[in-house]
């Protein structure tokens, strides 16, 4: 899964992911967004606890831009 955040968004990013239960299974905040590039940060991994549906957030701290996405884990 991949946000983009646009040119006019600026760090630090607030991120994250709910259980199927609504409990907390990440929440990171992160000073740049994993894009893949030479020397970008790492991908954001979290361990899946159940089948269902996770909710992903992110929220630029300083600003009004976020995203929310959906994982159906089956």
């Amino acid at each position: 899964m991949c946000f983009n955040a646009g040119e006019d968004t600026r760090a630090p990013y607030g991120l994250k992911v709910r259980s199927p239960n609504g409990a907390l299974v990440l929440e990171r905040l992160l000073r740049e967004l994993p894009t893949g590039m030479p020397q970008s940060e790492a991908p954001v991994e979290f361990t899946i606890m159940a089948r269902g549906r996770y909710s992903v957030e992110i929220r630029e701290l300083s600003g009004k831009a976020w995203g929310q996405a959906t994982i159906r884990i089956d």
